[in-house]
């Protein structure tokens, strides 16, 4: 395997990305992260205790967000890398080359990597700025800067950047069950490792962080009885004071620890290698050829039956045509979303409506309406989407009436998803007078859909979408976190429920703003 491919591959696949205005878009939210804990609105507390701001501290706070949100966030920034090259057909190109399979996942992890480093890059710089506008502590020491970033950030930077690889590799998680299988992956490792207490496991450093405080903490004050927090400014306890933190003290056994990720996300490369199938369509080509000839349908004259025996003639028009109302465009746009849905799937639908009629009020608020509302996601995650991935936005944009019947046909459809999956809930709590949770169920039906075709039409990806619905359904929703929950499952929320409401609309209109754009470009 020779270095100089390796390096050209991931070369041209960073520059690739970097040249979109999505990665500015990436790099404008790191420096808006950047940008808070700068000025103090993003803080870790121990008790009333927090870090005076020098080199150690600002660089723990900015590489502990970093480790946190990067490797969930950034994984769909870079989980699209093979998929490009499968839908440009470069893919097909390389696999005609020398270039071993190695070589290629070897090179896309390369690039994965450099994406996500150069955002850490920006967190660095921002933690520096935050040392000097706070000015607690003006000397700069490099090492105890760089240090978490090298220890505590990489690490999980560099498996989700695998990760992302591999899951491209294998074909049942390329697409959009793989997002979600990742997500939940992700989770159930960070709180796995923090539940069992155990280092190895631990892939954002937290309990190392956390013994490191806790002895700095305990050898300066004796009223601190435990405990640490990210949160934000506001939240901060009453009084609260400072104390010093000079780092990490990088032992051997934190050191094996830490690096022991690398070894994994190498490991999950070579996994990427076995599965990865290099471009190589010729089964499927293969199976097609096998098929029998369908018969022609009725009016019309094969190939084959020509031969000499018969004139050819075109399939006659029907005498009536569709009509172009806005009730035929919604059907099919139904029909579009449910096309290919397995059986199972409606059996899982199934189960969860005869669900939301049999559990008592508590779990069907709590936990049945959420599952009920994740089971659709990969089909919501395609509205607005299917333009750009099956390459018909020509057609669709040049139709009669596209932004005005096309665009709210899929919209009124997500809708109408919602409604059907989450029917039962929905009429139970019209039938108790639960008119506050009822406005939770109405507040979740119009929203999802509403974010789904918003975000599926400006960045014409699913991936925005799943990244986004995922992480606020699960912090949300689930975890009850009174500023996410937009299906009111916690208790009445009337104001925050009335503001999904209104962005619910306000992104129904953004998503017809944008796609009129698109069609005049």
């Amino acid at each position: 395997m020779s270095p100089r491919p390796l390096y050209h591959l991931a070369k041209a696949d960073f520059l690739e990305r970097v040249r979109r205005y999505s990665f500015l878009v990436v790099l404008a939210g790191a420096v808006f992260l950047g940008y808070e804990l700068a000025v103090g609105n993003l803080v870790l507390c121990l008790g009333k205790y927090r870090g005076i701001y020098n080199s150690a501290w600002v660089g723990m706070l900015a590489a502990s967000w970093a480790a946190l949100f990067l490797p969930l966030v950034g994984f769909y920034i870079v989980k699209n890398t093979i998929e490009r090259d499968r839908q440009t057909r470069v893919g097909e190109i390389l696999a005609a080359t020398p270039m071993s399979k190695m070589s290629y996942l070897l090179g896309k992890f390369l690039s994965n990597l450099a994406v996500l480093g150069a955002i850490l890059v920006v967190l660095l710089l921002s933690a520096l700025a935050m040392q000097m506008i706070k000015g607690e502590e003006r000397q700069v020491q490099p090492w105890p800067l760089i240090a978490p970033f090298l220890l505590i950030a990489l690490p999980a930077v560099v498996v989700a950047a695998a990760a992302a690889v591999l899951l491209e590799s294998v074909p049942i998680t390329s697409a959009g069950f793989g997002n979600i299988l990742y997500f939940f992956a992700f989770i159930f490792l960070l709180t796995y490792g923090l539940d069992r207490h155990s280092h190895r496991l631990d892939l954002v450093g937290v309990l190392e962080l956390e013994e490191s405080f806790t002895q700095s903490l305990r050898a300066q004050v004796s009223d601190y009885d435990g405990g640490m927090s990210f949160t934000v400014k506001s939240d901060m306890p009453r009084g609260s004071k400072t104390f010093r933190w000079e780092g990490v003290r990088w032992t051997p056994r934190i050191l094996q620890d830490r690096l022991t990720w690398f070894a994994i996300a190498l490991l999950l490369v070579l996994l990427a290698t076995v599965c990865f199938d290099r471009f190589d369509h010729a089964p499927g080509a293969r199976a097609r050829r096998r098929r029998p000839a369908r018969a022609p349908a009725d009016g019309g004259v094969s190939i084959a039956a020509l031969n000499g025996h018969s004139a050819a003639h075109l399939t006659p028009i029907a005498s009536r045509t569709p009509s172009g109302r806005f009730g035929a465009v919604l059907r099919a746009e139904l029909k579009l979303m449910l096309k290919g849905q397995r059986w199972w799937w409606y059996l899982a639908a199934l189960g969860l409506l005869i669900a939301g009629l049999a559990a008592d009020l508590k779990s069907v608020r709590e936990i049945v309406l959420p599952l009920t509302w994740l089971w659709p996601v990969l089909i919501w995650s395609a509205m607005g989407v299917r333009e750009s991935r099956y390459q018909t936005g020509e057609l669709i944009f040049s139709s009669a009436r596209s932004l005005s019947r096309q665009l709210p046909a899929i919209w009124v459809a997500g809708l109408m998803l919602a409604a059907l999956t989450g029917a039962t809930v929905g009429l139970r709590f019209l039938l108790l007078g639960r008119w506050d949770l009822l406005l939770g169920w109405c507040t979740g039906a119009l929203f999802i859909p509403s974010l789904a075709l918003a975000l599926g039409v400006i960045a014409g990806n699913a991936r925005p979408f799943e990244a986004t619905y995922l992480l606020a359904w699960y912090i949300g929703p689930i975890n009850g976190e009174p500023a996410l929950n937009f299906m009111g499952t916690r208790g009445p929320a009337p104001g925050v429920l009335t503001t999904y409401l209104a962005l619910a609309l306000a992104l129904f209109v953004v998503a017809l703003a944008a796609r009129r754009w698109q069609m005049r470009r």
